[in-house]
Order: C-alpha cells, then sequence, then structure tokens
C-alpha cells in the first residue's frame, strides 16, 4: 500500500486549501475531536497520520504525538510540516504497531481502514496500544453515502486512489469489534456535486438537523477501551 500513497505525497495537501476540502475538513474534525476528547498532557497515536494533518492540531492542544504510516514519502511531508513540534513519527504498518501495551491515551485513524487488507487487526492493535479508559476514533467515508458513491464514480473513469478503497457501512462498523463499547457520530451531508461553499454550509446545516431524511457522507466510531 504504500506505493499508492507514496505517489500521492507531493500533492496530498493541495485539497486542504480549497474551500470545499477546508470545510470537509473542518466537519471531520469536530467529529473526531468529539469522539477522540484529546487532552494536554495524553500521549495520543495517530495510526496511518499521512502527512500530518491531524498531528498539527493535536499539538495544539498539548497532546504528546505519535504519527506512524506506511509511507515514507507521507511520513517526510509529515516531518516537514511538524518541524520543531514534539512529534514522533515512525514507518510501520497499522496492523504490527511496535509499541508495548497500554502505551497511549488514545488512538485514531481517518481514512485509513479503507485502504487495509485486515481492518479488525489494525482497530485490534489500538485496542491493545491504548490504556484501559482511552478511546479509538476512527473516521469513514459512509459505505452507503453519496460520497463513497462520488469516490467510486470517479475511480471509474480517472486513477484515483479510491479504486483501491473498500468502503463500510454502519453495520459493517458495528460488526468489527462487536463486543467493545462504541459510539458513532455522523457527518458531511452535503451533497458531492456542491461547488459553491455557501451552497454547502447551508446544505450541511440544514440536513444535520433532519437526520431521518439525510444521508451522512462520514461516519466516526469511538471505541472505548475497558
Amino acid at each position: 500500500m504504500h506505493e499508492l500513497f507514496d505517489n500521492q505525497a507531493e500533492h496530498y495537501d493541495e485539497w486542504y486549501n480549497t474551500p470545499i476540502g477546508r470545510f470537509i475538513d473542518e466537519i471531520e474534525k469536530q467529529k473526531i475531536w468529539q469522539c477522540l476528547q484529546p487532552k494536554a498532557g495524553q500521549a495520543i497515536i495517530d495510526v496511518g497520520c499521512g502527512t500530518g494533518n491531524y498531528m498539527v492540531e493535536l499539538v495544539r492542544q498539548g497532546v504528546a504525538v505519535t504519527g506512524v504510516d506506511v509511507s515514507r514519502a507521507m511520513l517526510r511531508r509529515a516531518s516537514e510540516k511538524t518541524k520543531g513540534m514534539p512529534v514522533r513519527l515512525m514507518e510501520c504498518s497499522a496492523d504490527h504497531l511496535p509499541f508495548d501495551d497500554n502505551s497511549f491515551d488514545g488512538a485514531l485513524c481517518v481514512t485509513v481502514l479503507e485502504f487495509v487488507s485486515d481492518p479488525i487487526a489494525v482497530i485490534e492493535e489500538m485496542y491493545r496500544v491504548v490504556k484501559p479508559g482511552g478511546r479509538i476514533a476512527a473516521g469513514f467515508i459512509a459505505g452507503d453515502g453519496p460520497w463513497a458513491q462520488a469516490y467510486k464514480k470517479k475511480a471509474q473513469q480517472h486513477y484515483s486512489v479510491f479504486a483501491h478503497a473498500r468502503f463500510f457501512t454502519e453495520n459493517d462498523i458495528k460488526s468489527m469489534l462487536p463486543a467493545v463499547n462504541l459510539q458513532i457520530s455522523y457527518g458531511l451531508y452535503f451533497s458531492p456535486d456542491v461547488t459553491d461553499i455557501e451552497e454547502a454550509i447551508t446544505e450541511e446545516t440544514r440536513n444535520a438537523y433532519d437526520n431521518d431524511m439525510a444521508c451522512p457522507g462520514f461516519l466516526c466510531a469511538c471505541w472505548l477501551v475497558e
């Protein structure tokens, strides 16, 4: 999988500089922070950290962050972005984390499990390295939502990393660790066809309060470690 993201590293962050990209990032981070509940002084691991988007925010919140990824190119970008920050970076596979049991106060992974061969093994590894009482927050592109369908269509039309993705529904996520306490939150209610940021904000706000009719594009799963 590392070759797939090595090729994306140089331009990966450009999407965050677009109005729609920034808005989507804001929505997803809001859901992740609500689930993870990071606190100053905690140690948190970002599994599949990519270029460090979430690590930068965690450091600003006073968290000691460890980022792991299989892509050396992504880690180089993360190193540039977090230069001078108290961040530890490591190249490793998400399903074999080189840390002792109960090493962290929390763990997160965002749009990572879609690309691994064994997502349950990755979640179990995060569960292993997180202390009892800690939280695991995982962000997913909702498998039955409009954004997953848009990504699938895009992948069919021309090359996209999402050609290699497997999208999970809420029921899929619930079956991953059925014996562990799980909470799921929802977001990204505006259509993938929206290009105007004001329209996106209006649609997101309206549909977020109409859950009976709206279909979310983003799911955030929170497993509570016991």
